[in-house]
Order: structure tokens, then C-alpha cells, then sequence
């Protein structure tokens, strides 16, 4: 029924389309058509359909997909979706170009400030060096007093040392261009081979400590030295825990309390605290005060199942995310 639904339309449309084509003139057919065949026109969806992906986070192989042709096919007929390899190469052009811009663009500024960090990844071991560029915005019209602008994610290769961390630091700044006589400041966590590393780099009082890792120290220190809140924390803990991991029909009896109360999509999970992960506490207590009712309907259902906390100690919560 769909299909024959979708051909029905199809086809007017067409009629529609042809009907159109008839009131052109046979100049404006040859225009358009040389505008498709490798002209303008093809150049700026194939710009378009790069953006998209970047934007969007989408694979590139979603070129391959009947979807999207299909939905081009009707949008643009005369517009062929590139290859996933033609659509790489595209990629890597674009990148090159934009890259070339940023490179003339900082080496024109006098005043670079650099951020950086060590990101690892979720469910793996892999960990890259990133570093940001912050600069005065000295363009007509600007909208911002300064840009930002992430230059690369290194994979480490090597252990994290300070000798390590400082020579990537070189690499980068020379890859894109930037005299070291122009670096401001490195803002980086406490870590011993962060600071050490720039030490090494630009030398004494050229680092400044990110005031977000401090922020986050300073709450979870806090935490650590009240033993209420840390006794509370850890049996939210244990009870999510008991979610995710022991009893999986648990997890579904909370999808299915939230069933037709909440759109598809909408349908909550428990979240899990993790240490090394930023206001995850945070977030654990937030999502359990949200599904404290159906957590605690749930508890009283189960046999070895950890108790629900009380009434008081879920009252310490909702004044602690408040």
C-alpha cells in the first residue's frame, strides 16, 4: 500500500514537473542542464552533502544509502549522489582548504592562547592530546571578541609523559604555524606531565590551571569529606548498579512504567556515576530523583534487591542538585 501510495505521488509530481518544463524556454533547459553536469550546481550540493555529514555526524558510507538517493532522485533528478570514495576525496579537499585558512589566518595573529587536554575514550583505551587555539576576532563586523578553534586530536602512541606530551605540543604548533613567541598561556588540568610539559615548552609561569578541573576537585573533594552525602551517593550507586547489571527485566520493568506517558525516545534510563567523568554524580542523583517513584515501585517487587533510600536521604538529594 505504501509503495503504490509513494508511486502515485511520484508520478504527479513528474506530471507536475513536466508540465512546468514545458513553459521554459530552450535556453533555460541548456542553462540548467550544463549547471548539473559537473557545474555549479552539482558543486554546491556536493558542498552542501559534505556539510551535512560533518554537521551531523554521519557516516560516509550514508552516500550508499537507497534513502538518500531516493529522496535526491525526487529533490534534484538531474543531481548524481557521489561514491563514498568520490565523497572522501571531497572531504579531504575541503579539509585541506579549510585547514590552509586557518593556518594563514593564525599566522597573522600576534596573541594566541592555547587550551589542552587528554581525552579518553568511552569503552576503550585509546587517548588523544587535544589543543584548542583561542584569538582576538579582528574581522568587520565580528559577532565575538574572540575565536576558538580545536586544531587536532593526536592518538598517544606513546606513555603520557612530560617529554612526550611537550613534543606534541611542538608538532602542532609548528603543523599549523604558530610561533611560540605568540603563545600567551597553555591552560591544562593539574596532572604532574601536563604542567611539566609545559614548563618544558614555554617555560616558568606560561601555564594556567583550568579553573572546570579545579571546580570539579573542589566538589568531589566535598563530597569525599561529608560521609552523609558520600554514604547516600554510593547507595544510589548500588541500586543503579542493580539496574544495569544484575536483572536486565529490571531495566525493562522501568521502560515499560514510562510506557505511554512519555513520547518514544522521551523513555528515561538510570545513569551510572563514574570517577573520572565530570558532574557524573551529578547526573546519577539528577536521573534518580526524576525516577525515584518508579525506582522505588520497582525495589518493592524484587527479592534481593537493594533497599530504596528514604524519604529524608532523597529530600538531602533534590537540596543537593538543586
Amino acid at each position: 500500500m505504501f509503495n503504490e501510495i509513494f508511486q502515485t505521488e511520484s508520478s504527479k509530481a513528474g506530471r507536475q514537473s513536466k508540465d512546468m518544463w514545458k513553459q521554459t524556454t530552450l535556453i533555460d533547459m541548456f542553462e540548467r542542464s550544463s549547471s548539473y553536469e559537473g557545474g555549479q550546481k552539482t558543486s554546491q550540493i556536493n558542498q552542501a552533502l559534505i556539510y551535512m555529514i560533518c554537521k551531523d555526524n554521519m557516516p560516509l558510507s550514508c552516500v550508499e544509502k537507497p534513502g538518500l538517493k531516493r529522496c535526491m532522485s525526487v529533490v534534484c533528478p538531474r543531481y548524481k549522489v557521489p561514491s563514498r570514495t568520490t565523497i572522501t576525496g571531497f572531504m579531504e579537499q575541503r579539509y585541506a582548504t579549510t585547514k590552509a585558512i586557518l593556518k594563514q589566518k593564525l599566522s597573522e595573529k600576534n596573541n594566541i592562547a592555547l587550551t589542552s587536554d587528554i581525552l579518553t575514550l568511552t569503552n576503550s583505551t585509546r587517548s588523544f592530546i587535544v589543543v584548542t587555539a583561542h584569538f582576538p576576532n579582528t574581522a568587520y563586523n565580528c559577532t565575538t571578541e574572540h575565536e576558538m578553534v580545536t586544531l587536532t586530536g593526536v592518538k598517544h602512541k606513546n606513555a603520557h609523559t612530560a617529554d612526550y606530551i611537550k613534543e606534541c605540543f611542538e608538532n602542532i604548533t609548528e603543523e599549523f604555524t604558530i610561533e611560540k613567541d605568540c603563545i600567551l598561556s597553555i591552560t591544562t588540568d593539574g596532572g604532574a606531565n601536563m604542567v611539566a610539559a609545559v614548563k618544558q615548552y614555554l617555560g616558568d609561569g606560561k601555564r594556567i590551571p583550568c579553573m572546570a578541573h579545579l571546580l570539579n576537585l573542589i566538589v568531589d573533594g566535598a563530597t569525599r569529606d561529608n560521609g552523609s552525602v558520600l554514604q547516600i551517593a554510593n547507595r544510589v550507586k548500588a541500586i543503579v548498579t542493580y539496574f544495569k547489571q544484575f536483572v536486565k527485566s529490571v531495566m525493562d520493568d522501568l521502560r515499560a512504567e514510562q510506557e505511554g506517558k512519555k513520547k518514544e525516545g522521551e523513555v528515561l534510563t538510570l545513569t551510572q556515576s563514574v570517577s573520572i567523568r565530570w558532574n557524573s554524580c551529578l547526573d546519577m542523583l539528577e536521573r534518580f530523583n526524576t525516577l525515584s517513584a518508579i525506582v522505588a515501585k520497582i525495589l518493592a517487587t524484587r527479592r534481593n534487591a537493594p533497599d530504596m533510600i528514604t524519604s529524608s536521604e532523597l529530600s538531602v538529594i533534590r537540596d543537593l542538585i538543586m
